[in-house]
């Protein structure tokens, strides 16, 4: 299965990070993670969307590129 490069699901980052999926979330909102962003998609909804770039992760936490799309991979499987 081949993954489209383009957003790595907050449990995979959390995972990577070593901290909580809502700690993540906190960081991207606040700009203290510099792996990606959060914002609102729509007006008058509470919901944030989040992207996080595979690429900014691995870089910011030593990994590969490769390795973090693994991950994501195993994710969906429900093997991570």
């Amino acid at each position: 299965m081949e993954i489209v490069e383009g957003n790595v699901p907050l449990p995979v980052a959390a995972k990577v990070l070593g901290i909580s999926v809502p700690s993540v979330a906190g960081g991207l909102i606040a700009g203290a993670l510099p792996i990606g962003s959060a914002w609102k998609n729509e007006e008058g909804n509470d919901k944030n969307m989040y992207h996080i770039s595979p690429k900014k992760l691995a870089d910011y936490e030593g990994y590969s590129k490769e390795e973090i799309l693994e991950l994501i991979d195993r994710h969906k499987k429900g093997a991570l």
